[in-house]
Parts: structure tokens; sequence; C-alpha cells
């Protein structure tokens, strides 16, 4: 996904994070609600000590996908992917304080030398200030969906015990489609619908 995005950004420089995301938003939550009809599953039944953690998790997800995808127009692919997936390492120390999970040394160590390994791989050098400026924006953004990730995972892992797993692809589609509709209304210029090409869009 993360690729084929990195790719449409290169063959049509007007698309942005934006319109992935309004694309992403009209065929997420119906493929997940015909997903949800097809193995029988109301996921409009959410038990009501669960809603707002659900809330939490599509809180995360709708800011930190937007901002994975933003991040990408600035940034390498290969180098968006792994300050994201250091997020396992965020998770184990997360889960500590939110879920009463064991935290051993090895992980701290990894969380370290993961935050190390990112900060060196990320430095780049021989870039114009226009550019470095762009650079900082796409891994600040990565980060921030680094961020949110953990949280979506820490948040799943507190729901999936006690929801269907296709309410939580189903209802985070409707998060998307409520961020699309308010930017259409509050900031339609960041959409460039008279710029999309039938190859970009799909």
């Amino acid at each position: 996904m993360i690729v084929l995005c990195k790719f449409a950004y290169k063959s049509n420089q007007s698309m942005t994070g934006f319109d992935y995301l309004i694309l992403r938003s009209t065929t997420m939550p119906a493929l997940a609600a015909l997903q949800a009809f097809i193995m029988g599953v109301n996921v409009l039944d959410v038990k009501k000590d669960i809603r707002f953690k659900l809330f939490l998790r599509c809180l995360f997800g709708g800011i930190g996908m937007p901002c994975l995808f933003l991040g990408l127009k600035f940034i390498p692919a290969s180098k968006a992917t792994l300050i994201v997936n250091i997020h396992p390492m965020l998770v184990s120390i997360a889960a500590y304080f939110v879920l009463n999970e064991k935290l051993t040394k090895v992980k701290i160590l990894g969380v370290i030398g993961a935050f190390i390994g990112v900060a060196l791989f990320s430095h780049h050098k021989n870039l114009i200030p226009g550019e470095k400026d762009e650079y900082f924006i796409g891994v600040a953004l990565a980060s921030i969906a680094c961020i949110c990730t953990t949280g979506v995972a820490v948040t799943l892992r507190m729901i999936n015990q006690h929801i269907h797993f296709v309410m939580s692809p189903f209802w985070i589609g409707v998060t998307n489609v409520c961020e699309s509709l308010l930017l259409l209304a509050l900031l339609p210029s960041v959409y460039n619908f008279s710029n999309y090409t039938v190859f970009s869009a799909g």
C-alpha cells in the first residue's frame, strides 16, 4: 500500500495525503459493511463499556493514517515505513502502563536502539534549505503516525476480546468519511479532483 501510494505521488504530483484519505474513506466502510453483512455481524451493536475504547482506536487511526500518507509526499517510502514500524517497541512500553503487561530489559534496550537507529537512518545530508524543511515535515508526520499506530495497537488489544474483528475496520472507515467531509467543508482546496487520472485514483 505504501509503495503504491508513493508511486501514485510520483506519477501525479498534484496528489496529496488528503486525496488518499478521501479515496480510502469511500471504499473501506463499504467493504467492511459488506463483510459484516456476509458474516451476520451488526456493526452498530457495540457494548457501552467498549464504545469509548473504540472511539480512541478510531481517533488514533484517524490521525495516524493521514499523517503517514501526507509524510510520504516528502520522504522516501523506506524511511517512512521504518519510522512507523518502530511502533511495536513503543507498544511494549505503552502496554506496560495501560495493560499491565510485562516489560523486560530487552524491550527497553530495543526501544532505545530503535530510536537511535531511526535517528541515524533519518538523517539526510546534502539537502538544500527548502528540501530540508520538507524532509523534516515528512519525518515529523511519520513520527506522529508511529505514535498513533502505537495507540491503535494498544486499544485494539483492549477491545478485540469484546467485539467482532470486522467492527474495527468499519468504524475507522466511518471516521475517515467524517474526516473527509469535514475537510471538504472547511478546506476544499486541499483536494485536487480536476487533476486526478483513472490510474492515480485507482
